[in-house]
């Protein structure tokens, strides 16, 4: 799969992820919360940034309870046009809806609850169709996370931390990569946590 274009490779991981069991996703996704809440890091920072999961994703529902339990400020994204922005939920079962391309959204949003530069520092779980062992994430081809991360770099909100959270099956030996790409500062998934670079911080 290493030869293949991202487009291809997006044909094989949709394939990859359709035949996988429900239960897959579901344990996975609990084992990764598991293994996050017994990281320094995660008692660290008190926002994070955590999508709602599709059926074709690790679930997160597990992270999003445990998130509201230790006190956090938990924030969920939205697209808005061709944006990301993110909103914070009231609480771990919040409505949502389904966004566009069957993107889980917040339901109830307001001006008031979207994020601000104020709810910096930020531990900003990231998902993804692939990722490989640099940090490297192949998405959906839309931009969005692209288009976030390089709007952050305009608000100068620093420190934060880029988690990529995936099932093991998600994982690929080599993605291509284009230059807007930015690489994560660790990966999870149901397996393993692995840091990448020297971006992450002291854990």
């Amino acid at each position: 799969m290493a030869f293949l274009s991202k487009r291809e490779l997006r044909s094989e991981m949709r394939r990859r992820l359709k035949d996988l069991p429900p239960e897959r996703f579901t344990r996975e996704g609990l084992a990764a919360a598991a293994r996050i809440m017994g990281l320094s890091i995660w008692r660290r920072y008190d926002t994070v940034l955590l999508f709602l999961s599709m059926k074709d994703e690790i679930d997160t529902s597990p992270l999003i309870h445990a998130a509201f339990n230790a006190g956090k400020k938990v924030f969920a994204p939205q697209i808005w046009s061709d944006t990301l922005r993110f909103f914070r939920m009231s609480n771990a079962d919040a409505s949502w809806k389904n966004g566009p391309f069957g993107i889980r959204e917040p339901a109830e949003i307001t001006p008031g609850n979207s994020l601000k530069r104020e709810d910096f520092p930020a531990l900003i779980f990231v998902p993804a169709l692939a990722f490989d062992p640099q940090g490297r994430r192949l998405g959906r081809g839309k931009g969005f996370y692209d288009r976030f991360f390089a709007a952050l770099e305009t608000w100068e909100v620093k420190p934060y931390c880029t988690i990529g959270l995936c099932l093991a099956a998600q994982m690929l030996p080599f993605l291509p990569t284009d230059n807007w790409d930015k690489p994560v500062n660790a990966l999870c998934t149901g397996e393993n946590f692995t840091i990448i670079g020297d971006n992450y911080g002291t854990d």
